[in-house]
C-alpha cells in the first residue's frame, strides 16, 4: 500500500504550468490559478505586486526572495544552483544523513533477512536518531535556522510543516520502540501507553486532516468581495473581515501557522498588532500541489492509527496476546515504523534542498519517490516474506 501511494505521487506532475505563477493576492478577486493575460509581467514585477499588498498587511509579509516553496525554481539557470553537496552541507542534514545511513543499514539487513543482534543494535540507533530529529525540527522552529520567513497558508508554511515533521517522527518512533524487542518497561505501563499512544494518534489523523483543511481553506478566498475599503488594500482599524470568521477550514489553517510560528513573527504581519487578526496568501500553483502530495502521504500516515489505538485500549496485555501467537511481529511492526520514520526524514531532505533550487519539483519528487522504494517499500516487501509464517496481517488487531 505504501509502495503504491508512493507511487502515485511520484507520477502526478508537480509544476507550474506556465513557469512562475505566483498568483497576486488581491483581496477583491476570487483566488484564481492562473495570472490573467492584462496581468503578465515580468517575475520582479509581479513580486513587487505582491509586496505592494504585503505592505498594505493583506498578504502575509513581505516575500523574501527567492523562496522556491512557493514559486519553485523552473527558471533558474543551472549555473545558479547549489549543488547538492552545497545543500547538505549543515548541522542539520548531518543529523538526517546520519539518520539516512542507519536506515540503508536497516532496509539492507530487511532485504537480506537479517534480524540478529545487529539488527537491535541498528534499530535503537535509528530510533534515537528519529527523536534527536524530532527535537531538532522544535529547535529549528524556535530558533528559525533553515526556516523560510515567509507565512504561507496552512501545512504548506514552512514553520508548520517542521512541526509536523518533528510530531511524526516522535510518533512514529514511540511506536517503533513500543513494538520491539528493546522496549523498556517503563514504556509498557498503562499509564505510558494512554498518554503516548493518545498523542500519536492525534498526530496520525492530523497527518491527514491537515492538507485537507490547507486545501479547503483554498477552494475560495477569505475576503469579502464587496466592501469597497478591502478593494482598496485597506482595513479600517484593524478590523476583521466577517467572511473569515465564517470559514473554518481557513481558521483552522490559520491555527496551524500561528501556533508553528513565533508570537513576534504573526504580529508582524498582524492587521491590528495582535497575533490573532491576520490574513494569509493564497497557495501559489507550487503550493496547491504540494498540499496535494502531502494528502496523499497523509493517508498513508494515517494507517499506524490502528495501531496505536490498541496500544490504547488494551496496552501490554494486548501486546503480550500478539507477541505469544505472533512471535515476529515484533520485528515486523517496529521495522515498518521505522521505515515511516526513513521516508519522513527523507520527504524533510527533499523539501530543504528544494527549498534552495537544488533542482525542480518535477525532479526532486520522483527521486524522493525512488529513495523512499529503496529505503521502505522493497525492504518492506522483503520483511513479509522472511516474517511471513509468524506474524498477522490483521488478525492481530482483535487478539
Amino acid at each position: 500500500v505504501t509502495g503504491l501511494a508512493l507511487l502515485i505521487v511520484a507520477s502526478i506532475e508537480l509544476k507550474p504550468t506556465d513557469g512562475f505563477q505566483l498568483p497576486l493576492y488581491k483581496p477583491s478577486a476570487h483566488v484564481h490559478r492562473s495570472v490573467e493575460s492584462s496581468l503578465q509581467t515580468s517575475k520582479q514585477q509581479q513580486f513587487s505586486e505582491y509586496n505592494k499588498y504585503s505592505e498594505e498587511g493583506r498578504s502575509g509579509g513581505t516575500l523574501s526572495l527567492p523562496d522556491y516553496l512557493i514559486t519553485d525554481s523552473i527558471d533558474l539557470p543551472d549555473d545558479k544552483r547549489p549543488t547538492i553537496l552545497e545543500a547538505l552541507s549543515n548541522p542539520r542534514e548531518a543529523l538526517s544523513t546520519t539518520v539516512m545511513a542507519i536506515g540503508t543499514s536497516i532496509s539492507f539487513f530487511n532485504v537480506v533477512g537479517i534480524y540478529d543482534d545487529t539488527y537491535l543494535l541498528l534499530e535503537s540507533c535509528a530510533i534515537t536518531l528519529g527523536i534527536l530529529s524530532s527535537l531538532a525540527h522544535l529547535l529549528q522552529i524556535k530558533t528559525g535556522y533553515l526556516i523560510s520567513t515567509n507565512i504561507r497558508r496552512g501545512i504548506v508554511d514552512d514553520a508548520a510543516i517542521n512541526l509536523y515533521a518533528a510530531l511524526y517522527s516522535f510518533a512514529v518512533s514511540w511506536l517503533a520502540l513500543r513494538t520491539s524487542k528493546i522496549c523498556p518497561d517503563l514504556l509498557t505501563l498503562k499509564g505510558a501507553d494512554v498518554l503516548l499512544a493518545s498523542f500519536s494518534i492525534g498526530i496520525f489523523v492530523y497527518s491527514l486532516v491537515a492538507p485537507v483543511l490547507t486545501l479547503l481553506a483554498d477552494s475560495t478566498s477569505p475576503l469579502d468581495d464587496d466592501d469597497d475599503d478591502i478593494q482598496k488594500g485597506q482595513l479600517e482599524n484593524g478590523s476583521k473581515n466577517d467572511n473569515t470568521s465564517g470559514n473554518i477550514p481557513y481558521q483552522l489553517s490559520q491555527s496551524m501557522v500561528s501556533f508553528s510560528r513565533t508570537e513576534e513573527s504573526i504580529k508582524a504581519i498582524s492587521l491590528d498588532g495582535t497575533s490573532r487578526n491576520f490574513i494569509l496568501p493564497p497557495l501559489s500553483d507550487t503550493e496547491l500541489l504540494r498540499a496535494r502530495g502531502l494528502l496523499f502521504i497523509g493517508i498513508l500516515g494515517c494507517t499506524f492509527a490502528p495501531e496505536a489505538l490498541s496500544f490504547l485500549l488494551g496496552g501490554q496485555d494486548w501486546w503480550g496476546r500478539v507477541t505469544e501467537n505472533y512471535p515476529s511481529q515484533q520485528t515486523q511492526e517496529s521495522s515498518t515504523a521505522l521505515f515511516a520514520l526513513f521516508a519522513t526524514e527523507s520527504s524533510m531532505i527533499a523539501h530543504r534542498v528544494g527549498k534552495v533550487g537544488v533542482a525542480k519539483y518535477e525532479v526532486i519528487v520522483p527521486v524522493f519517490a525512488g529513495v523512499c522504494a529503496v529505503l521502505a517499500v522493497v525492504p518492506c516487501v522483503c520483511s513479509l516474506h522472511w516474517l511471513g509464517d509468524d506474524i498477522s496481517f490483521f488478525s492481530f488487531y482483535r487478539e
